[in-house]
Parts: structure tokens; C-alpha cells; sequence
């Protein structure tokens, strides 16, 4: 099944009919003739929006179907037009945090031999588990290799090859048995079989933060923020601080002796 978003993941906002409509005890499950909206999956966080002006609740697929999950009452039959509308700042912090976590488990790969075992998308912060540690000082440095990756403004292609053609590409991680594979291209510094939304260009997504890093599994476990979201981590930092300077009526250079004599 392809879905519409694969094909051009930029349109946010078009016309579709109304294929199938079920109601169920928990909401209004809808089948369109065609959609762009990207359900949850591969560590990304489903699309929300609307489809005539009522909220998408959830977004699933089964049995290759893709269903909009709507409340009771929604007021849509069978063939009836509808307007559909895909919330672009969601879409686009996901599209920039996936494409994000590629780069970073790439230079990760390349450079320090560290697999990322898992990966999973919150609202503010993403994560990514590892199959091995690396030093703080280290992982800085993997931080300015993304964002210097990302100032050279690689570009990303999408396409679709066969699973033999696929196998014959430098593939980060081993792609499941399907037909026909979906490959996501940064540079020549990166192949991933991946469903999911991506940038065209590494300068989209502008700033990569390493946010923190916990032990995990015998491995670890590594909270970013990308784009906006990055910017964002970093303005709280700053409010913190200040508070923090203000409490403790000293300068930022003499803040970690403060702490230490309360300690």
C-alpha cells in the first residue's frame, strides 16, 4: 500500500470523498478515496488535522486500509465531499525530527560503531536507544558533526526499489521482506528503508540539540530536539538560568561553585 504522502508529503491540504464510513462505540471510523495523512509508525507520531473542520482523533491502517478516526456524530456519508486539512506545524516538527534521527544514527554508525536498537517521538523530545555507550565528550562532538551535516545542506531523496535493487545499496539497517521497498537518501552519507516524512534538504531542519542521556539496557538511551523544537529546549535553558542566577545572585561562571558550597 502507498500511501499519498509518499508520493509528495508537501500537500497539507486537498479534496477527497468519503469511501466507507463505520461507527463504532469509541468514534466514527472513515476510509477516504485518497488521503495524505501519515498514521503512526516507525517511530513517528501520527498527523493531525481535520476533515471538515471536525478533529482527526486517530489515523490507522488495517488490513491496508488507511481509517481517520473521527467522533460519533461527525456527519459524514458515503461519497459526500469533504475538505481535508493537515496541521502543517505537527508535520513539520515530525518531518524534521525524523530526518533528524537519521543523521544522528548515521554519524553514530560511521563513526563510533553504535547501532540504534530503537526510536520513539514525544511532543517536545525524541529518543534513540543504542546497542552501546559513548563518553559525553564524544557524543558533543557527534552533536557538531550533525549540525555541521546539516549546514552543508545535504540533500534528501525518496524513491522505490525493489527489495533485490535495495540489497544492493549501503543500507543502514536490514529491510524487512517486502516487494517493494521504500528508500529514504541523505547525501551519499546515508540509505534507509523508512516510510516515514522527510526534509528535501538537511537545511530545513537548522539546529540539533543532544537534551540528555540515560543508561539503558545495556546500552543507551538519547534525548534530542530538532528545528524549532531545538530552539525552544534552548529558550527554557535560558529562563532556567536566569532564574537560577537571580536565586543565587552570582554570574553564570561562578554558578557551579554556588551549587557545589550549597551541596
Amino acid at each position: 500500500m502507498q500511501l499519498k504522502y509518499q508520493a509528495d508529503s508537501k500537500i497539507l491540504k486537498f479534496n477527497t470523498r468519503v469511501k466507507t464510513v463505520e461507527e463504532k462505540k469509541d468514534g466514527v471510523y472513515v476510509e477516504l478515496e485518497e488521503s495524505y495523512f501519515y498514521p503512526e509508525g516507525g517511530g513517528q507520531l501520527k498527523d493531525e488535522g481535520t476533515i471538515n473542520g471536525k478533529e482527526v482523533l486517530d489515523l490507522m491502517i488495517k488490513d491496508g486500509v488507511l481509517y481517520h478516526k473521527l467522533a460519533s456524530f461527525s456527519g459524514l456519508t458515503l461519497n459526500m465531499q469533504v475538505a481535508c486539512i493537515i496541521d502543517e506545524k505537527v508535520r513539520e516538527a515530525h518531518t524534521v525530527t525524523h530526518t533528524a534521527q537519521h543523521v544522528f544514527s548515521a554519524v553514530l554508525k560511521d563513526e563510533h560503531n553504535l547501532n540504534t536498537i530503537g526510536c520513539h517521538m514525544g511532543k517536545h523530545m525524541a529518543t534513540i536507544d543504542l546497542d552501546g555507550e559513548i563518553s559525553e565528550d564524544l557524543l558533543i562532538e557527534v552533536e557538531d558533526k550533525v549540525n555541521k551535516l546539516i549546514k552543508e545542506d545535504l540533500k534528501v531523496k525518496t524513491y522505490f526499489r525493489t527489495l533485490k535493487e535495495a540489497e544492493r545499496l549501503p543500507l543502514r539497517k536490514e529491510i524487512k521482506d517486502i516487494e517493494h521497498v521504500r528508500i529514504v537518501q541523505i547525501g551519499d552519507m546515508d540509505y534507509s528503508g523508512c516510510g516515514g516524512t522527510h526534509v528535501t534538504s538537511l537545511k530545513e531542519i537548522q539546529l540539533f540539540k543532544v537534551v540528555d542521556v540515560e543508561k539503558y539496557k545495556g546500552g543507551l538511551r538519547i534525548s534530542f530536539a530538532a528545528g524549532q523544537k531545538a530552539f525552544e529546549y534552548i529558550k527554557e535553558l535560558e529562563v532556567t538560568m536566569r532564574l537560577l542566577k537571580e536565586e543565587l545572585n552570582t554570574s553564570m561562571d561562578e554558578m557551579p561553585y554556588r551549587v557545589r558550597r550549597l551541596k
